[in-house]
C-alpha cells in the first residue's frame, strides 16, 4: 500500500482481515495503475505548484527498479510533495522532471552540483554542515570547526528569536558581525589545514583532506550557506527533503526494490498525492476513496 508502505502480500493478508476479501498480487498491482491513471492531472498541477514556490526543497536518494539503481528524485514544500524516478542522478534527470528548470524561487539542497546548474537562487542544508563540522571536531580535533559550528548555532538562534518576535529581518550590523566571524573562522580553517603537498612522481595536486573539502565549499557558497540570515523565508537546514526521502528509504527497507518501472512510476504518482494530502490536513483514507471514485482531492494551491 502507497501510504503505509506495505508489500503486496502484507497488503493481501490485510485487505483479507479486514474486509474478508482475497485479492491477488496482480489485483493490488492494477488497483495502484489505475490510481496513478487518474493522478495525472494532479502531478502536472502538483509540479506546477511546485515551480513557482518561494523555497522549495530538493533531494535525490538511490534504489532499486527491475535489480537495476536508479534515483528517486523529491521536491518538497510544507505543503507539497512531489516523488520520481529517474535512470540518472544529475542535471539530465532534473530536466526530465521538470521543475527545476523553470524554478524561480529558492532552491535548498545539500550542494550536490548539479543544482548550480540552474539559475536562480540556492540555499545550502546547514544540518550538513553541522554534521561535517562534527566530524572534524570529533576525528580530527579541529579548533577552527567547533567555532563555526557555534557560529552557525548563534545565527540559527538570532534568526528564530527575531522571527518569534514578529521581525521581517536581522539589523544589519548583526548580519555583518557574522559574516565577519564567519570569514575569520574560513581564515582559521585554512591555517591550520594548509594545501596537501605535492606527491614525487605523480601529476597534480594531491588529495585534499576533509577539512579542507568543507572549507573550500564554505568559502565558495558563503552567500547560500548563510541566506537564511538575510531571507526570512529561507530555512536553516534542507530538513524538509531529507524526510520526503526518508519515506522512500523505509520503502526500500520493507519492500525492498520495485519489480518494473510501471510500479515505480505508480508508486511515486500515488506517493505524491497522499503526502501532500497528509501535509495539508485530508484524512488520508478519505484521499483514497476520492481517489478511486475518480475525483482525486483538489489539493491547494493546485490549481487543477
Amino acid at each position: 500500500m502507497s501510504c503505509e508502505l506495505l508489500p503486496y502480500g502484507r497488503s493481501r493478508e490485510l485487505i483479507a482481515d479486514l474486509f474478508g476479501v482475497p485479492l491477488s498480487e496482480g489485483t493490488l498491482y492494477r488497483f495502484l495503475q489505475a490510481a496513478s491513471g487518474e493522478l495525472g492531472p494532479t502531478e502536472t498541477a502538483l509540479k506546477g505548484a511546485l515551480g513557482k514556490a518561494e523555497v522549495a526543497h530538493f533531494d535525490e536518494t538511490g534504489g532499486r527498479i527491475e535489480g537495476k539503481l536508479r534515483w528517486f528524485h523529491i521536491a518538497s514544500t510544507e505543503r507539497l510533495t512531489h516523488y520520481a524516478w529517474h535512470p540518472r542522478r544529475g542535471k539530465i534527470a532534473m530536466e526530465a522532471i521538470g521543475i527545476l528548470p523553470g524554478f524561480g524561487g529558492t532552491a535548498c539542497h545539500d550542494a550536490w552540483a548539479s543544482y548550480f546548474a540552474f539559475a536562480g537562487p540556492h540555499s545550502l542544508c546547514n544540518g550538513h554542515h553541522l554534521r561535517e563540522l562534527a566530524f572534524l571536531i570529533e576525528r580530527h580535533g579541529q579548533a577552527w570547526a567547533a567555532e563555526m559550528a557555534t557560529l552557525l548555532r548563534e545565527a540559527y538562534r538570532a534568526v528564530e528569536a527575531a522571527k518569534a518576535q514578529g521581525e521581517r529581518a536581522l539589523d544589519p550590523a548583526t548580519v555583518e558581525a557574522f559574516e565577519r566571524r564567519y570569514r575569520e573562522r574560513i581564515a582559521e580553517g585554512y591555517a591550520a589545514n594548509p594545501p596537501p603537498e605535492r606527491v614525487p612522481g605523480r601529476r597534480g595536486k594531491g588529495k585534499q583532506s576533509p577539512a579542507r573539502n568543507l572549507l573550500s565549499r564554505l568559502s565558495r557558497y558563503e552567500t547560500e550557506t548563510l541566506r537564511f540570515l538575510h531571507d526570512f523565508r529561507v530555512p536553516f537546514d534542507n530538513n524538509q527533503a531529507e524526510r520526503d526521502v526518508r519515506m522512500l528509504k523505509v520503502q526500500q527497507k520493507v519492500s525492498g526494490g520495485f519489480r518494473s518501472e510501471a510500479g515505480a512510476s505508480a508508486f511515486c504518482r500515488v506517493r505524491s498525492y497522499l503526502s501532500t494530502a497528509r501535509k495539508q490536513g485530508h484524512n488520508v483514507l478519505e484521499a483514497l476513496v476520492q481517489l478511486f471514485r475518480g475525483q482525486p482531492l483538489l489539493l491547494a494551491p493546485l490549481p487543477i
